[in-house]
C-alpha cells in the first residue's frame, strides 16, 4: 500500500511539474515570447552567458608603405581575419582606421600570432602576420602596398521595368571582404577602380544592394585590359511601412514591431512551438513611430506590435507590393 501511494505521490509531482510550465507558457504574448527570443542574440564584446570578455594589455604599431615610391600611405584600414582574435571578437567585423597618422597602434592584444589584412584607397588588400610577444617592443611593423590599376563599370536595371535604378549601393567583394563600394547615380551608373589583376584565378563579386530589390551577386575577372562591364537587373521585393501611435495618436518611439508569417503565428497560437524554417523580422520605431521592413517575399504576414493579444494585424504581399500600414496599440503600457 505504501509503495502505492509513493508512486501515485510521484506521478502527480511530475504531472504537477509539466502542467504549470505549459500554462505559464501560453499566458504570455507572442510579442513577450519573440521580444525574449530576439534578446537572447549574442552581443559584440561579451560571451553568451552576458559576461564581458576581457580584452589583452599588448599593442603593435603598423605603417603602410607605398612599394614603388617608399613612401607612406596615409590612410589605411587594418582588419582582423575571421577565427583570428576569438578572445576580442573581431570576425571580421571591427576595422581599425588608420587616419592621418605615421604609425597606427593597436591594442587590446594577447601574446600570439595575429593575421590581419590592411587596405588603403588605390591599393591591392595586403595580409600580415605579426607575432605579439609578451616582452612588447618599440618597433614599428612595416606593411608593403602595391598600386591597384583595375576598374570595373556598369549600370543598375530594375528586371520588370527594365529602367535604370538610382542610389543602389554597389559593393566589390574580395575573399569574402568589402575593397570598394559606392551609389548608382539618377541613371543607374557606377565606377569603381583601383581593383587588382585576378592573377591568383580568384573571381570579385560584385554585390547590388537596394532597399526596394532583392540583393544580387555578379561574379566577375579584371584581366589584361584592367576594366570589366557588368550590366545588372534586379528583382523588385515587397515591402512594409507603417506608423506605430498610442490609443491618443501620439507616436511611440523606440518599441519593437514584429513580422512574422502567418503559418508562424498560428503554430505559436496553438502550440508555442518554434519552427526553425520559419522566420520573423523586427524593427525598432523611430522617434516619429515610423518602422520599415524590406526584401519580403510574397505571402501572408502578422504584425505583431504591442503585449495584447488584440495588437496584431493581418497582412498579404504580392509581387509588386509597398504596403503602407497605420498602427493604433490597444494595449495600455509598454512591455
Amino acid at each position: 500500500m505504501k509503495t502505492y501511494l509513493c508512486g501515485l505521490f510521484v506521478f502527480i509531482l511530475v504531472f504537477i511539474g509539466f502542467v504549470p510550465a505549459g500554462a505559464q507558457e501560453s499566458s504570455r504574448s507572442i510579442y513577450e515570447i519573440l521580444k525574449q527570443r530576439m534578446s537572447r542574440f549574442h552581443r559584440l564584446g561579451y560571451d553568451f552567458s552576458g559576461q564581458r570578455i576581457p580584452k589583452g594589455t599588448l599593442s603593435v604599431r603598423l605603417r603602410a608603405v607605398d612599394v614603388r615610391s617608399g613612401g607612406r600611405v596615409e590612410d589605411f584600414t587594418v582588419t582582423f581575419l575571421q577565427g583570428e582574435v576569438e578572445e576580442y571578437l573581431f570576425n571580421n567585423e571591427v576595422v581599425i582606421l588608420c587616419e592621418g597618422r605615421e604609425d597606427c597602434e593597436i591594442g587590446a592584444l594577447f601574446p600570439r600570432s595575429y593575421r590581419m589584412r590592411v587596405a588603403a584607397p588605390g591599393y591591392e588588400l595586403a595580409q600580415q602576420v605579426v607575432e605579439v610577444s609578451a616582452g612588447g617592443g618599440d618597433s614599428v611593423i612595416t606593411v608593403p602596398m602595391t598600386l591597384s590599376t583595375g576598374t570595373v563599370k556598369g549600370r543598375v536595371y530594375d528586371q520588370s521595368t527594365r529602367q535604370p535604378v538610382a542610389g543602389v549601393v554597389v559593393t566589390v567583394l574580395d575573399k569574402g571582404s568589402g575593397v570598394k563600394s559606392c551609389r548608382t547615380n539618377q541613371e543607374g551608373f557606377f565606377s569603381l577602380n583601383g581593383l587588382r589583376m585576378n592573377s591568383d584565378g580568384e573571381a570579385y563579386s560584385l554585390v547590388c544592394d537596394s532597399p526596394d530589390h532583392f540583393s544580387k551577386e555578379v561574379r566577375f575577372f579584371v584581366d589584361g585590359s584592367a576594366s570589366s562591364r557588368q550590366d545588372v537587373y534586379l528583382d523588385f521585393a515587397p515591402s512594409v511601412a507603417g506608423k506605430l501611435v498610442d490609443q491618443q495618436d501620439n507616436p511611440l518611439a523606440d518599441e519593437e514591431v514584429f513580422l512574422v508569417s502567418e503559418h508562424m503565428y498560428e503554430s505559436w497560437q496553438s502550440s508555442l512551438i518554434w519552427d526553425p524554417q520559419d522566420t520573423s523580422f523586427s524593427q525598432s520605431t523611430n522617434k516619429s513611430g515610423f518602422f520599415r521592413f524590406e526584401k519580403l517575399l510574397p505571402g501572408r504576414y502578422v504584425l505583431v506590435y504591442g503585449g495584447d493579444d488584440h495588437d496584431v494585424a493581418e497582412l498579404e504581399l504580392r509581387g509588386m507590393d509597398r504596403l503602407n500600414v497605420h498602427l493604433k496599440r490597444m494595449s495600455g503600457g509598454t512591455l
